[in-house]
């Protein structure tokens, strides 16, 4: 199962991930900041590099038994779950890019 976690920067998202895992003990947290890191070095914030990084971390949850994502970027393709992390956002890291949250989430999560 991949549940799939996405909201402005700073809305809560890693968070909510946590209270996930409390339900899912077996679930991996592939957490976005954190995954760029090693899996997507070479990504910027253009919204194509946002486009791979997603598609990127979207492939390692489908090799996991349970992952719960937790990013900024919408899911490539469908999820199993797909919650919106509605609140307070900082200012992005980066200039130019507004999000745009998903038109139909399964839950949204007011923090």
């Amino acid at each position: 199962m991949v549940v799939w976690i996405t909201g402005a920067p700073g809305a809560g998202k890693t968070t909510v991930a946590a209270k996930f895992k409390v339900l899912m003990p077996d679930a991996v947290i592939l957490d976005g900041d954190e995954v760029r890191k090693w899996l997507t070095p070479d990504c910027g914030f253009s919204d194509e590099d946002r486009h791979k990084h997603a598609e990127r971390i979207l492939r390692v949850a489908r090799l996991c038994k349970n992952a719960i994502v937790a990013v900024i970027a919408h899911p490539p393709e469908p999820v199993d779950l797909l919650v919106l992390v509605e609140g307070p956002a900082r200012k992005p890291l980066w200039e130019g890019t507004i999000y745009t949250p998903p038109e139909h989430p399964d839950i949204v999560v007011r923090t």
